[in-house]
């Protein structure tokens, strides 16, 4: 059995959630003996290195060539981009028994899951991000509700409308129009909103029909390929985990002290929500300057973001007990989640996981977050954690007070954490689904 793990960005030129799911899968693997490689985009050309980075399960990560510069018909799905060559070539000399994707971008796609598979090659994808189905991305229907995510111009084109155009008339007017089946039909070759439900409809549809499954991260997800028609029969959930890397990182017990510690740490996005956590914090410190709280945040700076970045940082400087750094090592996440109390996770999107629970469940520590999404599904509201209504400040600052004023909540909770999912165990259930594949 040889498995090619596919990527649209990987080690080193990218570092993420994915990435570090790939990476982790094909170390177990290997660990399995399993042949195991990695196959990604580059713009660099064709070339193949080795992965060294845990020492005897090395692997090798393939690139093979896509141009620097992208077509509109390439950027828009009208045609595959152009390097399928070598993508095909690549797939010819590796002599593949399986083709895993795990993304979907517009240089390694379900066109290339259709290549592989006329080849003979099982094939599988794996969704990671709600992008696969969500137009916008997160799930979240206009204004601020949760989306069940079923697909139709009535929802979407309007939704995806308001989100689209910054100017409320054009976004009211183009979002009223794309309600329509006809008139979407009409111009969705000339405005991207009206044909937008139509081209991830025909994703998903593609993805069927060119895997052998499709699986999902979490619940969630699952339950939005069904509402899109997905058969059951094709459809599996494969749920994320800590790393074993991580766990080896000696984790240590918590240090007491006289204030409560709340940690953040992710990307500074609005749809990561550190916006929230401030609000909230700012709100009862207001109203309760003496509270014994304090925010520890590690933030990863985007630069797509740099107004949402100067006004978080502009917020952080004003209020008192927070503690802010930047880029935290990944050897260092363990540290931070035991010298801190709660971890929040103030995503205003569907997470499908996300890691960073795992990590701080692996240290015992307890995590706030909204009932949405991944996040609802890993925390026990009031014995693993708490969750507050999404889209309801007022909630949140009641967990926000409540924990400040009840120290003794932190060891209650935290009592009641167990080891969360491993990676090891990840890959034992993929490797199952592998070998039902012969």
């Amino acid at each position: 059995m040889k498995i090619a793990l596919g990527v649209g960005f990987y080690y080193p030129d990218s570092i993420g959630g994915t990435e570090k799911y790939i990476h982790d899968l094909a170390i177990y693997l290997l660990s399995q003996n399993i042949e195991v490689v990695v196959i990604a985009p580059s713009v660099k050309g064709n070339y193949s290195y080795l992965n060294e980075e845990v020492k005897g399960r090395e692997y090798k990560v393939y690139r093979f060539e896509v141009p620097k510069e992208l077509t509109h018909e390439e950027v828009t799905d009208k045609v595959i981009c152009r390097g399928y060559e070598n993508f095909e070539n690549l797939v010819d000399e590796l002599r593949l028994t399986i083709f895993h994707l795990h993304t979907l971008s517009t240089t390694l796609n379900y066109r290339h899951l259709k290549i592989a598979k006329e080849k003979g090659i099982k094939t599988l994808f794996t969704a990671h991000i709600p992008g696969i189905i969500c137009p916008k991305g997160n799930f979240i229907n206009y204004p601020n509700q949760v989306c069940n995510g079923k697909l139709t111009h009535s929802n979407c084109g309007y939704c995806y409308a308001q989100w689209r155009h910054e100017n409320k008339l054009v976004a009211e007017v183009t979002g009223r129009l794309a309600t329509s089946s006809f008139i979407a039909s009409l111009l969705e070759n000339k405005i991207p909103q009206f044909g937008i439900v139509k081209r991830n409809k025909n994703i998903l549809h593609q993805l069927e029909q060119h895997t052998d499954y499709v699986i999902a991260v979490c619940q969630w997800l699952y339950d939005a390929f069904l509402i899109n028609n997905i058969s059951p029969n094709h459809l599996k959930i494969c749920r994320q985990g800590v790393s074993i890397n991580y766990l080896d990182n000696n984790i240590a017990s918590k240090k007491e002290t006289s204030n409560i510690r709340i940690g953040c740490i992710g990307r500074l996005e609005p749809i990561k929500g550190l916006h929230i956590l401030l609000n909230a914090y700012e709100n009862i410190i207001k109203k309760n300057p003496q509270l014994p709280l304090e925010l520890h945040i590690v933030g990863v700076k985007q630069e797509l973001y740099q107004d949402y970045y100067q006004e978080l940082q502009h917020k952080i400087q004003t209020l008192p007990n927070i503690t802010y750094q930047e880029n935290l090592p990944s050897k260092k996440v363990s540290e931070f989640m035991i010298d801190v109390d709660f971890l929040c996770i103030p995503s205003t999107c569907l997470e499908t996981g996300p890691i960073v629970a795992y990590e701080a469940f692996a240290n015992k520590t307890p995590i706030i977050g909204a009932n949405i999404g991944g996040v609802a599904e890993l925390v026990e509201d009031g014995k693993t954690g708490f969750l507050y209504q999404f889209n309801n400040l007022s909630t949140f600052e009641e967990i926000l007070l409540k924990i400040a004023t009840h120290p003794a909540l932190v060891k209650e909770l935290s009592k009641n954490i167990t080891l969360p999912r491993t990676t090891q165990q990840v890959g034992e259930e993929m490797l199952t689904i592998y070998q039902s594949l012969k």
